[in-house]
């Protein structure tokens, strides 16, 4: 919770970083040494608050730098926490980090091509006509490399023309079978 963790920098708050979580206990420990249990579970959110008893709080000596909440402190913890923190450990490696701009990179321009041709919202309701959509999308982004790829080489126009019959078949395949994958054989849409 970046927001969180920078909006009690400011008010000079501690940070969840400075909790200590034991999972032996499934508690945290503040920096004042006190045990912070479970105390409201939010399945929404898929997080668990935890906190110290008001008493317990009321009297800490580092309250002031703890929170402002009568109540006292509350730290939340995901359902998922240690896979979290997992893949944060990875995604500061080098090679994540040239991963991501790659990725960035390449999806960018997927998702230029497809706001070009109308497709940069969802046009109808329900995963499976969003997975329809989407292949769509494939199918005219695949056209459209083997049209450019087939002009650029002169040489061969037979083969680019065979490449774009052959993605078209492909991806009319591809359509079918999710239709197929909702409707069953008898689906009311069909594809030509």
């Amino acid at each position: 919770m970046p927001c969180l963790g920078k909006r009690n920098a400011r008010r000079n708050i501690f940070m969840e970083d400075q909790f200590h979580y034991d999972p032996d206990q499934d508690v945290y420990i503040c920096p004042a040494g006190q045990h912070l249990k479970r105390k409201t579970l939010h399945p929404k959110r898929s997080s668990i608050d935890y906190g110290a008893p008001k008493k317990i709080c009321a009297a800490c000596e580092l309250r002031e730098n703890c929170t402002r909440n009568k109540t006292g402190r509350t730290v939340k913890r995901h359902l998922r926490q240690t896979e979290l923190d997992q893949m944060r450990k990875s995604v500061d490696s080098a090679k994540s980090k040239r991963d991501i701009k790659t990725r960035q990179h390449l999806m960018e321009r997927s998702f230029a091509r497809a706001k070009r041709y109308g497709f940069d919202r969802a046009r109808w309701r329900g995963l499976w006509r969003m997975h329809i959509q989407e292949y769509m999308i494939c199918a005219i982004q695949n056209i459209q490399l083997l049209i450019n790829h087939g002009t650029m080489s002169k040489q061969r126009p037979a083969m680019a023309l065979k490449q774009v019959k052959a993605t078209i078949s492909k991806n009319k395949w591809l359509l079918s079978t999710a239709l197929k994958a909702q409707f069953g054989p008898f689906s009311p849409y069909s594809v030509v």
